[in-house]
């Protein structure tokens, strides 16, 4: 009797301790799983809208809370700032005060490379591109793991797909079955942008110019956005 007592109360905390292992695989998946299946939903590429948004989170933290803070400041002064898309996005008034801290500290740094005849005044690269290329990096993984997933694959299925770059970047870590429905699907949606650019340009030849322009009007737009990305949206919209 006392034997089985102990097995009960072993398998007990056994069963709780698996619960508890669930319940946080279940809660880290929620945190992932759910930003993705509402991102491949949305228009574009989803990876492109996760990227952007964490990096939009990013810089507005940094320009309120980390301007002075040290680590931030030595980052941004071995790239001498910000590249030019991303000096670009902190480029609005309610970050003014900030870039100034920022960029006098900057300007000071670089004078003083030049008056000691250094000719590598950039030492490294943006570093905002290299928190982006982390978060690419950490929501392909994500999206490669989970998108056996049907809930996800059918949420897939009704959105745009991912750009070239960030399918190349998920097949990085796409186990074979999740490769398989990548490669199915962005095949079909490749040959229809094909057949939508070929009709844009027919439509285009002065034979057939009174031919109203249909869904093909942009195709051009979305042919560059699935090539480069559409985080390079805004900069091509005419």
């Amino acid at each position: 009797m006392l034997k089985r007592l102990r097995l009960g109360a072993a398998w007990r905390n056994t069963a709780s301790f698996v619960h508890r292992r669930l319940q946080k695989r279940r809660a880290d998946k929620h945190l992932l799983f759910y930003d993705l299946l509402a991102a491949v939903q949305q228009p574009g590429c989803p990876l492109c809208r996760l990227v952007a948004d964490a990096g939009a989170r990013r810089l507005a933290f940094l320009f309120h809370e980390e301007v002075n803070d040290p680590p931030t400041r030595l980052r941004l002064r071995a790239s001498l700032g910000f590249c030019t898309r991303h000096a670009r996005q902190s480029a609005h008034p309610g970050n003014a005060l900030g870039l100034a801290i920022i960029y006098k500290d900057l300007a000071e740094r670089a004078l003083e490379r030049l008056q000691n005849r250094d000719r590598a005044l950039l030492q490294q690269g943006c570093p905002e591109c290299e928190e982006e290329r982390r978060d690419a990096e950490r929501f392909a993984r994500a999206l490669a793991a989970d998108l056996l997933e049907p809930e996800l694959q059918s949420a897939y299925l009704k959105g745009e797909g991912l750009c070239i770059p960030h399918l190349q970047l998920v097949g990085r870590f796409a186990p074979p079955e999740s490769w398989r429905f990548l490669q199915k699907v962005e095949q079909e949606r490749l040959r229809r942008l094909a057949e939508e650019l070929g009709e844009f340009i027919r439509k285009n030849d002065y034979r057939f110019r009174d031919e109203p322009m249909g869904a093909e009007r942009n195709v051009w737009l979305r042919a560059l956005c699935k090539f480069s990305g559409q985080q390079n949206k805004e900069e091509t919209t005419p």
